[in-house]
Order: structure tokens, then C-alpha cells, then sequence
């Protein structure tokens, strides 16, 4: 496939829904922290949880953990605060992993030898395309109020771990891409399909044909995995459908340990070796540091100065604890004493 259309050297971020958990009583009710998400520092943002509705096998947003509640507000909230702050940047569904009240992941799809249901593999796939086609022409109020932002999504990733990672996988996504290219057509727009493996396993050179991106997770599982993996493991794979990702919220499990490990990651993007990097994620307990890391990641890729910025210095010194003081269970040091 060709090289995809997301921004040379871009910037990735993801936003997870679920966290923190319901707000006075209602999933309705946005987490006062999310006022300070730097989604200025974004050209790509990943938003999860997305499943598959156990009974139609349609794509679903994530109902609330235990309670079942909805996170449609906070869905649309976070689309309004990222293109309020940035109109053009792009917004990814995420094809999560395990499963929430009501929803499961690739799992639903294929047995456990990974043959597939094709009738249900149809409906997910065509869901895919129809939910993003419900939101194309789509405008939700600009969060100051004044006017109308884009609600249009731009593509689905997927999480490859637990059931989503099973020998079907390649299959499931050929069915997608074509879903996505038929909307394409329709539309005479562009849609992505994108994948966020931690290893090689379950992949071949489908893969390369399918989907726009690898979004690589190099942390939690995926730190001995190098490009050149899955360079190997994807014949036909080019190094620029390549992505590295970051935890900022846990730094200690990051193949990019210590901090000068980072900078070379980075800088192979700044290169061109690789198309880009991603960062999990802006909304964690810890989302001070996260935030600060992203403006930094963001300007050393685009070689910019976004408002508000920490020194290089500061974003090392506080990198391998993401944060936080005195250790991985530290408290949380606030954007303000991140000096």
C-alpha cells in the first residue's frame, strides 16, 4: 500500500473514555481534567474503547464499566474539545481489546483455531463503514459555544491483544479495508485502517495491503519488538506504514528506557525512517506529565514551540516515573511543580 494520508512525521495520542470513572453519578458528566488535554499537540487522535455489540456484531461505542451507562457525551465532548482547539485534526475509532457490558472484541468473530464467521465478519465490517458515514456531515457545537466543529472520524485502529489478536485477524481487516474503500468511494474521501500490535504474531503480507499503518505499542508486551520484526514478519510492509508508541503513563515498561532512548526514537521520525509516533495516553491519573510529554514530543517532530512548554530537561527528569514523586506509586506532581 501506498504511503497513507496522515501527516509526514505525525504526532499520535490516545484519549480512553472509561477514565476516570463516572462523575457524580453520570457518565454524562466530563472529568474537570480533561480541560487541560493538549489535544493542540496532536495530529492523530486514537479515542477508545470501541467493541462489538455481542448481538449484531456491529461496531459499538463502550458502554460505562459495570453499570452499563452510556459515554456517547463524553464521545462527542472529546471531538468537540479536539477540533474546537485543532479543526484538522484527525479522529481514529479504537477497536479495543476484552470486552464491556454488552460488547466484546474480535473474540465474538472466529473460534479460537481463528476461522472466522463470515456473515458476522460482514456486519462488523459493514458497521465500520456505516458508523463513520453517520458522522461525516455530522457538526457538534464548538465547546466555547460559538458555531459548529467537524464531527467526521477518520478511520478505525485496532488493538491487537487478547481476542483481537487471533488467527482471523488479517481476514477480519481485509474485510474492513474493502468496507472502508467502498465509503471512500462513496464519499471521494479518504479513510484509514490502522492496527496497534505489541508482537508479530498472527500477521502476514495482507497486512501491508490492508492497512495504512502500523501503530507499533514498543511498551507492555511489545518492548523487544523492533521495526525490523515486523518488516519480516509483513512482506511488502514499508518502513514508513511504521509508527513508534510511547507510554508516558508508565514509563518503566517502554523498550525507550532511559529518557536518551526516547530522543532516538524520535528522532528516527525526525529522520524519516518512520512515519511517526503515538503516546499512551492524555487522560491518565498521571495526566500532567502525559500532557507535558506530548507538547514536547509534538515539537520535536514538527520542530515548532507550542505555548505552555516544559524544557527538554524537565520532561527527562520526570520521565522515568512519569510524574510522579518518589516512585511508580508516587503521587501525582502537578503541570505547575513539574520544574
Amino acid at each position: 500500500m501506498a504511503v497513507g494520508p496522515w501527516s509526514t512525521k505525525f504526532v499520535g495520542a490516545h484519549v480512553y473514555l472509561d477514565e476516570p470513572g463516572i462523575q457524580d453519578g453520570s457518565w454524562d458528566n466530563i472529568p474537570s481534567s480533561w480541560t487541560e488535554i493538549r489535544f493542540d499537540a496532536v495530529d492523530v487522535l486514537f479515542i477508545s474503547p470501541f467493541f462489538v455489540n455481542d448481538e449484531t456484531h456491529s461496531i459499538m461505542l463502550s458502554t460505562g464499566p459495570d453499570d452499563g451507562g452510556s459515554l456517547l457525551e463524553r464521545f462527542h465532548w472529546v471531538i468537540r474539545a479536539a477540533r474546537s482547539t485543532n479543526p484538522n485534526i484527525k479522529i481514529i475509532m479504537e477497536q479495543f481489546m476484552g470486552n464491556c457490558p454488552g460488547g466484546s472484541d474480535w473474540g465474538i468473530l472466529q473460534d479460537r483455531d481463528g476461522n472466522i464467521d463470515p456473515h458476522a465478519v460482514q456486519q462488523y465490517a459493514d458497521s465500520v463503514a456505516s458508523f463513520i458515514d453517520s458522522y461525516y456531515n455530522r457538526k457538534l457545537p464548538a465547546l466555547d459555544g460559538v458555531g459548529q466543529v467537524s464531527a467526521r472520524l477518520d478511520g478505525l485502529d485496532v488493538d491487537v491483544e487478547k481476542g483481537n489478536d487471533a488467527p482471523g485477524l488479517p481476514k477480519i481487516l481485509t474485510a474492513v479495508r474493502k468496507s472502508l474503500d467502498a465509503l471512500s468511494q462513496k464519499l471521494s474521501a479518504r479513510f484509514t485502517l490502522s492496527i496497534c500490535p505489541a508482537w508479530t504474531s498472527n500477521l502476514d503480507a495482507s497486512v501491508a495491503q490492508s492497512c495504512d499503518y502500523v501503530n507499533m505499542q514498543n511498551y507492555d508486551g511489545g518492548q523487544g519488538t523492533s521495526p525490523d520484526d515486523y518488516l519480516r514478519a509483513v512482506p511488502g510492509l514499508q518502513e514508513q506504514q511504521l509508527v513508534w508508541g510511547f507510554t508516558s503513563e508508565m514509563p518503566w515498561v517502554n523498550a525507550m528506557n532511559p529518557f536518551e532512548e526516547v530522543e532516538a526514537k524520535v528522532e528516527e521520525v525526525v529522520s524519516g525512517r518512520v512515519v511517526g509516533a503515538w503516546a499512551w495516553r492524555l487522560n491518565s491519573d498521571n495526566y500532567p506529565y502525559e500532557n507535558v510529554f506530548q507538547v514536547w514530543l509534538y515539537n520535536t517532530i514538527h520542530g515548532v514551540s507550542l505555548p505552555n512548554a516544559k524544557p527538554e530537561r524537565v520532561v527527562a527528569k520526570y520521565w522515568p516515573f512519569g510524574g510522579r514523586e518518589g516512585g511508580e506509586t508516587g503521587p501525582v506532581i502537578s503541570t505547575q511543580n513539574l520544574n
